[in-house]
């Protein structure tokens, strides 16, 4: 008796879906970084909590200092700022910037006591990305870290190859989004990155106005700039 012919197998339509994404994704993924690159945070850019001590401050650049070095004559600087003071000093000629005192760059320069770095590690900054909606504020000795490997709102370059712009770490995934598009309610025009924070910022706002003003005359949707005063 002859064995029966075999069935034959459908793939279901979530298979067939998923292959088509798979052949998508198989295109478009080329021409897509498959590395982050991020930029470390810049000490000098960071807003801090209260005001720092004087004692910690750089006298070049006024800000806390940022890898601190200490000269014979007594004073400190940002190991960045003293390179920059010197660029235009002659070899064997270098000077304090403060007190103009002869300095051998290879003899004259010391690391700072212990009591400065830590001091300088216990201040308390906010997320340089606090802008763009971060809320992270902790001491400064641990913003590397965040920005670096924690921080959804740190910038990135785009994940399209042939995009030079850059995008919130928290966006990478969604592709490029460098490219205009229009409110459906204000009709006002963005980038599509910046469309979902303006039309939330706009709700806030203006459920804030409902409640303290009452509702507005105009439509609801606005731009961030353009709402009104309450």
């Amino acid at each position: 008796m002859p064995s029966p012919a075999p069935i034959p197998t459908r793939r279901s339509s979530r298979a067939s879906s998923n292959a088509v994404v798979d052949a998508a994704a198989a295109d478009v993924l080329p021409n897509r970084r498959t590395t982050i690159a991020k930029q470390p945070p810049d000490l000098h850019l960071l807003e801090y909590l209260k005001t720092p001590d004087s004692n910690l401050v750089c006298l070049i650049c006024h800000s806390p200092f940022d890898k601190p070095v200490q000269l014979f004559c007594g004073h400190f600087f940002c190991r960045d700022c003293l390179d920059h003071a010197w660029l235009n000093q002659p070899e064997g000629r270098k000077t304090c910037p403060t007190c103009r005192s002869r300095i051998d760059p290879d003899k004259d320069t010391r690391p700072v006591p212990k009591i400065i770095e830590t001091m300088l590690d216990e201040l308390v900054v906010k997320c340089p990305h606090s802008k763009s909606g971060c809320g992270w504020v902790e001491q400064r000795v641990n913003v590397h870290d965040h920005v670096m490997l924690y921080c959804d709102y740190t910038l990135v370059e785009c994940a399209q190859r042939d995009c030079r712009l850059h995008i919130s770490q928290k966006d990478f995934h969604k592709g490029c989004l460098h490219y205009t598009v229009s409110c459906e309610d204000c009709h006002v025009s963005m980038m599509k990155k910046d469309l979902e924070v303006c039309c939330y910022l706009s709700a806030l706002y203006l459920m804030a106005y409902i409640v303290n003003v009452g509702p507005p005359a105009n439509r609801l949707c606005q731009p961030v700039d353009q709402l009104p005063s309450l």
